[in-house]
């Protein structure tokens, strides 16, 4: 997959959740607009948020989200309010307060939230035969000291469903990526090889639905580099399908730039018929929880590409990663022996020193051509520097015109800085001749 195709990915995951977030009302609290998540699937939401606060991604637009969600939990657990979808709700919680604890600051809830939970709780069925409702409140309580005896209940729990109904569990590719939350948490590794083979063998069937393919590959991905050679070939494939099938089937993607822009919340809750109305292909709407997914497995792809190169493509990468940063110093050391050789650095302070304004003059132009000189040695060092970290340690340029277009750019965005250290060198250089 190429770097463009990954980052237009990325941008229609990143609009997806703005804009859905773009459709919820707000609330004021204090000086805080707020999102208002109620009534709008709190744990989809929810999961957006975990997966933002995990991957430690950033945007302006979606700062909002850790006031959010305390607000929420706080009110929520407080007042014991919670709706007729209960295991939604208090999925919605768990998860909360598990992302607001593990990344930012924890709400106040320590000691009320397992009395909220417990009156629907049962050792043997856990919360309404919900598994993923009951590992994702066992995350949240985990988080509350005041909460532990509670907690333990709900670990011998989860722990004799994975025993006893393992299969009947991993046949919903969602429990799939919270019994993996769960045991990365609990740091459960006999769990861990039970899930890559459910998750080999769920991927490999002939009968793998494209979004299901999305929450396998997420935990093959993650655990990448405990598979064989041969397993890892699979999981490269399966990455760049579900990258590409959250790109291509998201709603958002059959929308132009310019509808987005201006009708955003609107286009989270297209419907078919209005989307077939307007003469725009008609395109289910991509669950929240796969789309969280889908963001934290391309986030991994963009900070850990290289864990999808092939063993030819990482010696290529090698050689490439070597061979071009070396061939731009090589250019630049010619640029400063050539020019040695001419007279560079001119020497200005002479004509300077004359206070007369034809010599000053041409010690300004000496000067110029000082700046422009030292300037295209430190862009060649500077894109050196640029091919060398995106090719050899970061991956992101897989092909030369990438690499060469890339470290261009990313010269040409340093341009004044350049400029000015040059600048200073031809002001420096002539004194401390």
């Amino acid at each position: 997959m190429s770097y463009t195709a990954l980052l237009d990915t990325h941008n229609v995951i990143v609009t997806a959740i703005r804009n859905d977030f773009a459709g919820v009302a707000s609330v004021t609290v204090g000086d805080c607009t707020l999102a208002d998540v109620d009534d709008h699937d709190p744990l989809g939401l929810a999961f957006y948020t975990y997966a933002i606060l995990e991957t430690g991604y950033t945007n302006q637009e979606l700062a909002f989200l850790p006031d959010t969600w305390r607000y929420w939990v706080e009110e929520k657990v407080n007042y014991g309010r919670v709706s007729s979808y209960t295991d939604r709700d208090l999925a919605a919680l768990g998860l909360a307060i598990f992302a607001l604890c593990q990344h930012r600051t924890c709400p106040e809830v320590n000691g009320r939230f397992g009395r909220m939970v417990e009156k629907f709780f049962s050792p043997d069925r856990g919360l309404f035969d919900n598994f993923l409702a009951t590992v994702l409140v066992a995350l949240g309580l985990s988080k509350l000291p005041a909460e532990d005896d509670l907690y333990r209940q709900f670990v011998r729990c989860i722990d004799a469903q994975l025993k006893n109904h393992a299969d009947a569990i991993f046949n919903d590719a969602k429990n799939l990526v919270v019994a993996y939350m769960w045991a990365k948490h609990t740091q459960a590794e006999d769990l861990r090889p039970k899930l890559r083979q459910a998750c080999l063998q769920k991927a490999s069937g002939d009968d793998c639905l494209p979004r299901d393919l999305v929450y396998v590959t997420y935990i093959l991905f993650e655990e990448i580099e405990k598979l064989s050679r041969d397993e890892r070939a699979l999981v490269r494939t399966w990455v760049k399908d579900s990258l590409r099938f959250i790109r291509t089937y998201s709603v958002e993607a059959g929308f132009p730039s310019e509808v987005l822009e201006e009708f955003g919340g609107d286009v989270a809750l297209a419907t078919p018929d209005i989307m077939r109305q307007y003469g725009y292909p008609v395109r289910p709407r991509l669950s929240r929880i796969l789309l969280s997914v889908g963001h934290m497995m391309e986030q991994r792809f963009v900070l850990n590409p290289h864990l999808l190169q092939t063993d030819e493509q990482r010696k290529k990468a090698w050689l490439r990663g070597i061979a071009y940063p070396l061939l731009l110093l090589l250019g630049a050391a010619a640029v400063a022996y050539v020019g040695r050789n001419v007279g560079f650095p001119f020497d200005v302070k002479a004509g300077f020193a004359t206070k007369q304004f034809l010599p000053i003059l041409l010690a300004t132009f000496e000067m110029l051509a000082n700046t422009a000189w030292m300037t295209v040695f430190i862009m060649l060092i500077v894109m050196a520097s640029v091919m060398f970290y995106r090719i050899l340690i970061t991956a992101q340029d897989v092909d030369d015109y990438e690499a060469i277009k890339n470290a261009l750019k990313q010269a040409r965005r340093l341009l004044w800085i350049e400029i000015g250290l040059a600048v200073l060198g031809a002001i420096i250089e002539p004194l401390v001749q």
